[in-house]
């Protein structure tokens, strides 16, 4: 049953971002077993397609899926860690200042700003990714810096990953 749950939630990568009905986020989320790093990869994989549609975004925050993106950034799989930030990414594109409210009630800056000092360069560049996109919104540039944001961000500059150094610049950039 559980290789047919995660065939299921493959669903979710196609190239159309799918509009979720109530309820279908919270349903997803209960996939997520703590037992299970594949479950958890898919789970977090899927809920970032859904946020990269801002139509999806409350029922993301309604249903549960920012909080359990909270707990999946914390994971020890790199992988895992990965979706679930670029999960956060996508949710802080939104141009909804409620989004990012409750973003920043929850701890996601925080947490975003840990994950740019990652281990992984992956995770690190997702975090940069994240950073960015909370950043484009004027009103959030004083929180990420408060968050502490610059310290990891001008680390990764020295990175030999070319991709890590643009998606801090691309961060720093939009904080200026």
């Amino acid at each position: 049953e559980a290789s047919r749950a995660l065939v299921g939630l493959r669903r979710y990568g196609a190239e159309e971002v799918p509009q979720v009905g109530e309820g279908e986020v919270a349903a997803l989320c209960k996939h997520a077993d703590a037992s299970n790093v594949g479950a958890q990869r898919e789970v977090a994989r899927a809920l970032a397609n859904i946020a990269a549609a801002d139509g999806n975004h409350q029922s993301l925050l309604d249903e549960g899926a920012l909080a359990l993106c909270l707990d999946l950034v914390v994971s020890n799989s790199a992988e895992v860690q990965q979706q679930a930030t670029r999960a956060l990414a996508n949710l802080a594109l939104a141009d909804d200042r409620a989004v990012h409210a409750a973003m920043a009630d929850e701890g996601a800056l925080d947490l975003l700003v840990l994950l740019a000092a990652s281990w992984d360069e992956g995770v690190q560049q997702e975090a940069a990714i994240a950073i960015c996109n909370f950043a484009h919104q004027a009103h959030n540039r004083t929180a990420v810096i408060r968050a502490g944001a610059l310290p990891p961000l001008i680390e990764q500059l020295g990175s030999t990953n070319v991709g890590l150094r643009y998606h801090a610049a691309q961060a720093l950039l939009s904080l200026a």
